[in-house]
């Protein structure tokens, strides 16, 4: 998909961290955690923030970006 509207998806791994989804437009990165129930273990993310400082990290099913948001479009992708 081309246009004002593409972006790239990958997911991410470093050791014992890890994040569900990276995605990516242009030089703007969001980490993406997926979360059921309780939030517990964020460290991948934490570990994600570490290595990219300017990127954005959602927590989906909590309380930055509630499961019907984020579906709904209501919580921002990027910065």
């Amino acid at each position: 998909m081309r246009g004002e509207e593409a972006f790239e998806v990958y997911w991410w791994r470093e050791r014992g961290d890890e994040v569900d989804f990276v995605v990516k437009k242009g030089e703007s990165l969001t980490a993406i955690e997926v979360k059921s129930g309780r939030v517990k273990n964020v460290g991948g993310s934490l570990a994600f923030k570490k290595l990219y400082p300017n990127a954005l990290s959602l927590i989906v099913g909590g309380a930055n970006a509630p499961l019907e948001d984020f579906l709904l479009g209501k919580a921002p992708l990027f910065l």
